[in-house]
């Protein structure tokens, strides 16, 4: 009798195991569940900044329209129009204009300032004077500001200004040239070092 008994408790604890064990199981494939359609969110948002991020440098998302340098046949004052480009739908921009070269004085207002809007083109109206021939760079520092972002996200892109003709073709020009009408050697200092081993 008292093996009876004792078989008898041996199958009721084997019951609740076995119960506990796939309530457990059941419990956990639906946590599982919850677990991996948070991790596919996840991976969808982790996806998405990463094609966001592919699309745009990193920093604040603008662009020049066109990326040709800005040109002069000669020093003194110039007109120019560059256009910004960005993806950024509300907030407000400012670019602040600087010159590496005091060769180089904005005379357009050097700060401006705009309300980001569905086109996402923005014209910078930029004048300058220029006193010297050469290569110059203008500097936008763009700041990009929106209620979605607790501080402004900036970037910093670099306008070539070439003024009169690039120092390559004007040596280029100054090459002699030969009898049979094609170039002349042009002569560079060079050092040389023989080493013996």
């Amino acid at each position: 009798m008292n093996n009876m008994l004792i078989s008898y408790w041996q199958f009721i604890a084997a019951i609740i195991i076995v119960g506990c064990v796939a309530m457990y199981g059941s419990g956990r494939k639906s946590s599982d569940a919850v677990i991996k359609s948070e991790g596919d969110s996840k991976v969808a948002e982790k996806r998405m900044a990463q094609e966001n991020h592919a699309v745009a440098k990193p920093g604040a998302a603008v662009r020049l329209k066109d990326t040709e340098p800005l040109k002069a046949a000669q020093p003194g004052k110039h007109e120019y129009q560059l256009q910004l480009i960005s993806p950024v739908r509300k907030g407000k921009m400012t670019v602040d204009v600087s010159s590496s070269d005091n060769s180089v004085v904005i005379l357009s207002s050097d700060d401006f300032e705009f309300a980001l809007e569905e086109a996402g083109e923005y014209l910078l109206p930029l004048a300058l004077n220029v006193s010297n021939q050469g290569r110059f760079y203008i500097q936008l520092q763009i700041s990009i500001s929106s209620d979605d972002q607790p501080e402004p996200i900036t970037r910093v892109i670099s306008v070539i200004l070439q003024v009169g003709e690039p120092e390559i073709k004007m040596r280029k020009a100054a090459a002699p040239i030969s009898a049979d009408g094609s170039e002349g050697i042009i002569v560079l200092p060079a050092q040389e070092t023989i080493s013996s081993k």
